[in-house]
């Protein structure tokens, strides 16, 4: 698999990515994960001081690559590095840097002789190298970048090679959206939640938590209700600090990221509040909340719906709004979802209510484990099929 690792694993993409390569690895497969990077970049300097503090485990390094393991997974992760400034050639679409990276690209792909590729995300160079270079094509969205002109590089190329790959798209809401913008037909398969990992714990947390505090998750929601109900106890779990400094309250209780351990933040939490403002693709935060039990009240964006799977709340957010990243928004657009996330938050004070929201997350959650699996099945035999 060729793409860039988020080596603070603190993004649901790059978890889900990784728990689907752990997952071809136990079914026999050879996956690695392949970056092309430049060097002393943030994730090449995290690596570093991963495996100073036994984290990972380097197994090469050279001028132009390193090989490692991360802690807890099976399959190496290699970084080839670059001279050409990936941002800029991402932003300023330069022809020269264009090039420069797909013959690099080629020359990795040519020296792995992969019998599949599958690229991420907006990665057009290792797409168009694996044009070449590798026989089976797939090509797997997490996210709804490609759907963002200003997100998108190199949008002519894009749409020229994509007919060269088979899509697989991280939930219903990305395979819809894909075959609206592009015609193209997709693999469903939603992001492989670890749930053996995730136990309901008989007692719940004391925090309503929200994950990753940024202003396009609906930061803003957050603060005005810990503001507004400042007899509850708020958890705000991998923010920035700067952020968290500025806007801190009392009743709140702040962990910067990157999250070191997910499970210690479900442990604290009672229930889980997901006010994002723009179009999530899924939700893994939610899922793996739902899955030790924990309610979840969240806004109904994107694959927000599929991922709660029946349970928990889903509020309506203006529809001026819906799909922004609309970061500074003045708090009267979103007046009507602080007095749902109010009301639903009370209504859970209750114990029964909580016991019987509780129980249906855990349904939810399992009900979805089940059918996952079964995507995860057929995507894997139509992989066999290909190779």
């Amino acid at each position: 698999m060729t793409g860039y690792l988020n080596t603070a694993l603190n993004d649901g993409g790059t978890v889900c990515l990784l728990n689907l390569l752990e997952r071809l690895e136990s079914d026999g497969f050879n996956p690695a994960l392949l970056n092309l990077t430049p060097r002393d970049c943030k994730p090449h300097k995290d690596v570093l001081e991963k495996a100073r503090r036994g984290e990972a485990k380097i197994v090469s390094e050279g001028r132009n690559s390193m090989t490692f393991y991360l802690k807890d997974y099976p399959f190496p992760f290699a970084f080839y590095f670059t001279g050409v400034d990936m941002k800029g050639a991402y932003r300023k679409h330069s022809r020269k840097d264009f090039n420069r990276l797909l013959d690099e690209w080629q020359k990795i792909l040519k020296e792995k002789k992969t019998d599949l590729t599958i690229t991420v995300e907006e990665d057009i160079f290792s797409m168009s190298a694996a044009l070449k270079f590798s026989p089976v094509r797939l090509h797997r969205i997490n996210s709804v970048g490609i759907f963002e002109k200003s997100r998108l590089p190199y949008p002519e190329e894009f749409r020229r090679i994509i007919p060269e790959f088979i899509f697989v798209c991280g939930g219903k809401f990305l395979k819809d959206k894909l075959e609206k913008y592009y015609g193209m037909d997709s693999i469903n398969l939603p992001p492989q939640v670890a749930f053996d990992s995730f136990n309901s714990g008989e007692t719940p947390g004391e925090y309503i938590t929200m994950v990753n505090g940024s202003w396009h998750k609906g930061l803003v929601i957050f603060l005005h209700l810990a503001k507004n109900m400042p007899g509850k106890k708020f958890l705000l779990a991998g923010g920035k600090k700067h952020i968290l400094e500025k806007y801190a309250l009392p009743n709140i209780r702040s962990v910067p990221g990157p999250v070191q351990n997910i499970n210690e933040i479900y442990d604290m939490t009672r229930v889980l509040i997901a006010p994002s403002l723009w179009e999530e693709s899924f939700g893994m935060v939610i899922a793996e909340a739902m899955s030790r039990g924990i309610p979840v009240i969240a806004n109904d964006t994107g694959g927000v719906k599929e991922a709660m799977n029946g349970a928990g709340f889903l509020v309506e957010i203006n529809g001026k709004r819906r799909g922004e990243a609309d970061f500074y928004s003045n708090m009267a657009y979103h007046l009507g979802a602080l007095s749902s996330y109010r009301k639903h938050l009370l209504f859970l004070d209750n114990c029964y209510n909580y016991r019987k929201e509780s129980g249906k997350a855990l349904k939810a959650a399992e009900a979805a484990r089940r059918r996952g699996e079964e995507h995860y099945t057929a995507f894997r035999e139509r992989v066999v099929s290909l190779t």
